[in-house]
C-alpha cells in the first residue's frame, strides 16, 4: 500500500467516479471534464505503479476475477477497430466507451489492494454526488422557472438537437433523471440516521429538488421510476408506525417534511387539473406574466410523457385538447384563439376603436412573442379547425390593431391547407395606428383546413429588432350557403359588392345581381415584375369522362389600364382551358364560359384573372373590373341545346331558318356567330374554335362525327369547317364550301381510331388578315352536332379478355406466412423473386401509434431480422462488427438528418451484431458476476447494487455497448473492485 498517498488516491476515485454521474447532468460542453481527468488518473497509475516496483511482480493472473470484464471488452474494442464503417457518431460512441474502459484499467494498473481505501471512496462518492446532483436538480428547476418567463441561456442550446426539456441541463433529459434518482438512492441510508434539524431540513430539501427534477424533466422511464420509489417511500413512511426501533423514529422525523409537501404537491394538482376547467386554467395563464407557449408547451410534453405510460397511443395534440381546449369565445383571447406567448389588454383604445365590439379583451404581441427562424420572426396563433362541407363558405374575421412605430413587414389573416378562396388578408401598414377588421372568405376541399392570424418581420441585419406591437381582437366565424348572388360566398379576393344596374347588357344579364369589384384597393400577388390578381372561384376533383362548364359576367371599366382579364381552369383537364374578356369591348358585359371534359380523376380549380404588368403594387390600377354570377355545371350533353356544348360567346337560333333548314331535328336550338363572337389570333388570321362531345374510344373503333351548318350569304369570313380530333396525329378536316352560302349543309368526317384514347369533334371558323372580327359581315349559325362511335363486329363492349397465365399464383403456404405467420413477425417476403421468397423475407417498417414503446420495438425486431437473415453462420457466432450501426441508420434515418450512425437501442443485440452469440454470453457473464456481487455484499453496498439496477434499466431501452452509459459501465465493475479487495484483504 502507499499509505502517504492514500489521501490522493481516494478522493481521486471518487472525483472521476462523481464525474461519470454528473457527466449525465451538466451541459454538453462541460462533460469534457471527464476525458482529462481520466487521462491523468491513467498516467498517475502508471506512475503510482513504476514508483512501487510492484510492475515487476505484476501478473494478469492475478486479475483473474476480471475475466468477464476483459473479454466483453476485448469484443467492443476489436468489433469496433476491424469494422470500415467509422463514422462520426460511432466514433464517439467509441471513445466513450474506451473512457469508462481506461478507468477501470487505471484502478487495475493502481492495484489498490486496501479494501478500506476503495470504501471510503465509494463511500466519498455518495456523499459528494448527493451534494452536487441535488446543486444541479435545483439549477433545473430555476432554468426551468425562467424558461416559464421566455428567458433562454444560449450556453444550454446545443446545435442540432436543440434546448434542453424540462428540468434538465443536458440535453438527454432520461439520463439526467437516471442522476438524480441514484442521488435519491445514495441519500436514502441517511434519512435513518440521527440529524440536526438544519441537516433534516437540508437532507428533505435536496430530496425534494432531485424528486421534482425527474417528475419535470419529462422523462418517462425517470416517472415510472420515481412513481415507484414515491409509492415505496409512503408505504415504509405509514407502517413504520408500527415498529418500535429507533431508526424507524429517525427516519420519519426525517422525512416529515417531505411527506407534507408531496401531500401539498398532490392537493395542487388536483386543484389545477381536476376542480378547474380548461378555460380557468388558460385564465390564469393568459393573465400570468409567464411565457404562455412555453408553459403549454412544456406542460404538455410533460403529460404526454405521463400519459403515454397508462396509454400509449397518447400524443401532443390529444393532451393539448384535454387540458387547454375550451369553448370559443370571441371576446377572450384565452377561450381557443390565441397560442404562443402574448398579454392582455382589457380595454381598446386606438383610432377607429368603436368598430371593436365593447365587450372585447386583446392579446398584445410585441417583440417578446416572437420565435426566430433564419433571419425571420415571426408569430403564429392557430385555431378553429375547418372541414369540407358542399356548398358552404366559411367566413372567418379578425380586427387589428398596429402601433405607429411597428417596423415588422406583415401583419395577416389567413387559412391553411387545403384550402381556396379569399384565404389570407393583410392589414394595410400604409394605416398604421387604426383598428382595421380583415377578413377572409373560403371553402375547404379534401382533408380539414384551419385559420391563423399572424405577424412577420424579416431582420434586415444582426441588430435589426422589432419594434411596436399588435393587437388582435374579437375574431368570429360563420358558415353561409354559397349563391350565385352573393361576392363574398364565392370570391376569392376582398371587394366592393356592387349592384348590377349599369354598362351595356345588364339589363339583360341578370339585374337585380350583385357583382364582385376588383379594383386598386383590392388585395395583389407579385410575380417578378407583373403584379397580378387571381381569384379561385372553385376547387374539385373530377370525374372520368364527364364534362364540365364554368361561365362568370365580367364587366371591365372603360379607363381599365389592366390586361389579361380571363376564366380559367388549371388541372389535367381536356377542351378550352381559358375564355378572355375582350379588351376592345371595355364597358360592356361579357360572359365568359369554359366547357371541359375529364380524363382521370383529378384536382382542379376553376379562377378569374388579370394582371397589372411593370407595377409593384395595384396603387396604379386605373379602373375597376366586376365579376358576377359566377356558375359551375356538369351539363348532359344534348345536340339541341348548345349550352351543352358551347364555350365561347354565341347567339340562339330558333327556330332556325334558312334554306334546307328542313335536315335541322326540330325543336334544335342553333348557336350563331358573328362580328361580336370572341376568338383568337393566329399568323395572319383570326378564329374561333369550338371543341365538343368528348368520347373515349379503342384502338379499331371507327368514328363518325356531324353537324348542321348555315352560312349567310354575305358573310365574309374564309373558313367554315368541322373537325375530328383524336383520330390520329392530323385532324380530319370537313369545310363548308361557301359557294353553298345561304344554305344549311350537313358536314360530316369519319375515321379510324389507331390508338386508345378520346376523341372530339369541333367547329371552326376564321377570317385571313385581321385582328377581329369587327369587321366581319353575315353569320355563321351551327346546329345539332354529333359523335359516335361503331366498335369492331368481333369485340364485345365494356368487356375486355383475361389472360390467365398473367395471374400470379398464390400457393396457401405464401398466403399463411403473408396473413397469419408474419401478422406477429411482421417480416413480409418480397415477391420480386422466388429465391427472395424462399430464403430472406423483407423487413417492413410498422406505423406503431404507441409512443410509450415508440420506435423502439420497430428497432429490436430490425436486430433480430439482420441476425437471423443478413448474418452467416460464422457471423451469428463471432459477430458483424459495427457495420449494423450504418444499417440501423438508413432503415430509420428521418428526411431530415444526416446520419451514419444508429444501434438497436438495446445492449444485449448491441453485443449479439458485433460480437455474435459469443460475445453475447460473455456480456451475459460478465452481468450476472455483477449482479452476484452486488447480492453478496448488499448490507454494505446496497444503494450502489440499486443504482446499477436503475441505471441498466435505463440503457436497456437506450444503451449500445456494455458500457453505455458510462455510468453504468462503471457500476457494473464496482462489484468486481469490491470482491477483489475483499478477497485480498482476507488473504492477507
Amino acid at each position: 500500500m502507499f499509505n502517504k498517498n492514500n489521501i490522493i488516491i481516494k478522493y481521486c476515485i471518487s472525483i472521476i467516479l462523481l464525474l461519470f454521474l454528473l457527466r449525465l447532468t451538466i451541459p454538453q460542453y462541460l462533460k469534457f471534464l471527464l476525458f482529462p481527468s481520466v487521462f491523468f488518473f491513467f498516467i498517475f497509475s502508471l506512475f503510482m505503479l513504476y514508483h512501487s516496483y510492484k510492475f515487476m511482480s505484476f501478473k494478469f493472473s492475478n486479475f483473474s476475477i476480471f475475466s468477464p470484464f476483459f473479454l466483453t471488452s476485448f469484443f467492443y474494442i476489436i468489433s469496433v477497430i476491424t469494422s470500415f464503417n467509422f463514422e462520426i457518431g460511432l466514433f464517439k460512441d467509441f471513445i466513450n466507451n474506451v473512457l469508462v474502459i481506461t478507468f477501470i484499467f487505471s484502478l487495475l494498473l493502481l492495484h489498490v489492494n486496501c479494501k478500506i481505501l476503495f470504501y471510503d471512496s465509494l463511500k466519498k462518492l455518495q456523499i459528494f454526488a448527493l451534494i452536487f446532483i441535488s446543486f444541479i436538480a435545483f439549477l433545473g428547476i430555476c432554468k426551468l422557472l425562467f424558461l416559464f418567463n421566455g428567458i433562454k441561456f444560449q450556453f444550454l442550446e446545443v446545435t442540432g438537437l436543440g434546448y434542453p426539456q424540462g428540468t434538465s441541463l443536458s440535453i438527454d433529459h432520461n439520463f439526467f433523471s437516471l442522476a438524480c434518482i441514484i442521488a435519491i438512492v445514495f441519500s436514502i441510508p441517511n434519512l435513518f440516521k440521527k440529524l440536526k434539524i438544519a441537516y433534516r431540513i437540508l437532507l428533505q430539501f435536496a430530496i425534494f429538488c432531485l424528486s421534482i427534477s425527474v417528475f419535470l424533466s419529462t422523462s418517462r422511464r425517470g416517472i415510472i421510476i420515481a412513481s415507484s420509489l414515491e409509492l415505496i417511500f409512503f408505504l415504509f413512511w405509514f407502517f413504520s408506525f408500527l415498529f418500535k426501533k429507533l431508526h424507524f423514529k429517525y427516519f420519519r422525523q426525517n422525512t416529515i417534511g417531505l411527506v407534507i409537501v408531496n401531500i401539498l404537491s398532490v392537493f395542487i394538482l388536483i386543484f389545477i387539473f381536476i376542480i378547474h376547467n380548461s378555460f380557468e386554467r388558460k385564465r390564469w395563464l393568459a393573465n400570468s406574466s409567464f411565457n404562455k407557449n412555453e408553459v403549454s408547451l412544456f406542460l404538455n410534453n410533460l403529460i404526454e410523457a405521463g400519459g403515454t405510460i397508462l396509454k400509449g397511443n397518447t400524443d401532443v395534440s390529444k393532451v393539448d385538447s384535454l387540458i387547454w381546449e375550451s369553448n370559443f369565445d370571441s371576446r377572450y383571447p384565452y377561450s381557443g384563439w390565441a397560442k404562443g406567448n402574448y398579454s392582455l389588454i382589457n380595454k381598446i383604445e386606438g383610432e377607429n376603436f368603436t368598430i371593436v365590439p365593447d365587450s372585447a379583451v386583446s392579446m398584445k404581441i410585441d417583440s417578446s412573442s416572437f420565435l426566430k427562424s433564419d433571419s425571420t420572426l415571426y408569430f403564429v396563433s392557430q385555431f378553429s379547425h375547418f372541414y369540407p362541407i358542399k356548398d358552404k363558405r366559411n367566413i372567418v374575421s379578425v380586427y387589428i390593431y398596429v402601433s405607429d412605430d411597428f417596423n415588422g413587414d406583415e401583419v395577416y389573416l389567413n387559412s391553411g391547407d387545403n384550402s381556396f378562396g379569399f384565404t389570407k388578408s393583410d392589414y394595410n401598414l400604409s394605416a398604421k395606428g387604426e383598428w382595421q377588421k380583415q377578413y377572409i372568405s373560403f371553402s375547404v376541399f379534401n382533408n380539414k383546413s384551419w385559420v391563423e392570424f399572424g405577424v412577420l418581420k424579416k431582420l434586415k441585419n444582426i441588430k435589426d429588432k422589432l419594434q411596436g406591437y399588435v393587437l388582435f381582437a374579437y375574431p368570429e366565424i360563420k358558415l353561409i350557403d354559397y349563391s350565385s348572388d352573393i361576392p363574398i360566398s364565392w370570391a376569392g379576393t376582398n371587394c366592393t359588392d356592387t349592384c348590377i344596374v349599369f354598362g351595356d347588357g345588364s339589363k339583360k344579364n341578370h339585374l337585380t345581381s350583385i357583382g364582385c369589384k376588383i379594383d386598386k384597393e383590392s388585395q395583389f400577388r407579385l410575380w417578378g415584375s407583373l403584379v397580378y390578381s387571381p381569384m379561385v372561384l372553385r376547387k374539385f376533383r373530377t370525374e372520368i369522362d364527364k364534362p364540365y362548364k364554368s361561365s362568370i359576367l365580367v364587366f371591365v371599366s372603360k379607363d381599365f389600364n389592366g390586361k389579361n382579364v380571363k376564366l380559367e381552369i388549371k388541372g389535367n383537364v381536356n377542351g378550352e382551358r381559358e375564355s378572355s374578356y375582350d379588351l376592345n369591348n371595355k364597358g360592356t358585359w361579357q360572359e365568359l364560359v369554359i366547357n371541359n371534359f375529364c380524363e382521370k380523376n383529378e384536382e382542379c380549380y376553376v379562377m378569374t384573372y388579370f394582371d397589372l404588368p411593370d407595377y409593384k403594387n395595384l396603387s396604379k390600377l386605373i379602373g375597376y373590373v366586376i365579376f358576377a354570377q359566377p356558375k359551375f355545371e356538369a351539363p348532359i350533353f344534348d345536340p339541341k341545346v348548345p349550352k351543352t356544348y358551347v364555350s365561347i360567346k354565341f347567339k340562339e337560333d330558333f327556330p332556325v331558318v334558312g334554306y334546307n333548314s328542313v335536315i335541322v331535328p326540330e325543336g334544335t336550338i342553333g348557336c350563331r356567330f358573328d362580328k361580336n363572337a370572341e376568338g383568337k389570333i393566329w399568323s395572319n388570321f383570326f378564329y374561333l374554335i369550338n371543341e365538343f362531345n368528348y368520347v373515349r374510344v379503342e384502338s379499331g373503333d371507327s368514328v363518325l362525327s356531324s353537324i348542321n351548318c348555315y352560312v349567310s350569304e354575305n358573310f365574309n369570313g374564309n373558313t367554315v369547317s368541322l373537325e375530328l380530333k383524336g383520330i390520329d396525329n392530323s385532324n380530319l378536316i370537313n369545310h363548308y364550301n361557301l359557294k353553298n352560302k345561304g344554305k344549311w349543309v350537313k358536314l360530316s368526317l369519319k375515321g379510324l381510331v389507331k390508338s386508345d384514347g378520346i376523341v372530339s369533334g369541333l367547329f371552326f371558323v376564321s377570317q385571313n388578315g385581321v385582328k377581329d372580327f369587327s369587321n366581319l359581315k353575315g353569320y355563321v349559325t351551327f346546329a345539332y352536332p354529333e359523335l359516335k362511335v361503331i366498335k369492331p363486329k368481333n369485340k364485345i363492349i365494356g368487356y375486355n379478355k383475361v389472360n390467365k397465365s398473367s395471374i400470379p399464383k398464390i400457393d396457401k403456404v405464401t398466403l399463411f406466412n403473408k396473413n397469419i405467420f408474419n401478422k406477429y413477425l411482421y417480416f413480409y417476403p418480397d415477391s420480386s423473386n422466388k429465391s427472395s421468397v424462399q430464403s430472406a423475407p423483407v423487413f417492413e417498417r410498422e406505423v406503431i401509434d404507441d409512443h410509450f414503446a415508440g420506435p423502439r420495438l420497430e428497432y429490436w425486431r430490425y436486430a433480430i431480422y439482420l441476425y437471423n437473415y443478413e448474418y452467416s453462420w460464422w457471423k451469428r457466432i463471432f459477430g458483424g462488427g459495427t457495420e449494423y450501426t450504418r444499417k440501423f441508420a438508413e432503415k430509420f434515418r428521418n428526411s431530415w438528418e444526416k446520419t451514419e450512425f444508429d444501434y438497436p437501442h438495446n445492449p444485449f443485440l448491441s453485443v449479439l451484431l458485433y460480437s455474435g452469440i459469443l460475445g453475447l454470453l460473455t456480456y451475459i457473464w460478465f452481468l450476472y458476476k455483477a449482479i452476484y456481487y452486488y447480492w453478496l455484499y448488499r448490507k454494505e453496498y446496497c444503494s450502489l447494487g440499486v443504482s446499477f439496477s436503475i441505471a441498466f434499466i435505463y440503457a436497456f431501452f437506450s444503451a449500445n455497448s456494455p458500457f453505455d452509459p458510462a455510468i453504468l459501465g462503471v457500476l457494473t465493475i464496482i462489484p468486481y473492485f469490491i470482491h477483489f479487495f475483499h478477497l485480498s484483504t482476507y488473504n492477507d
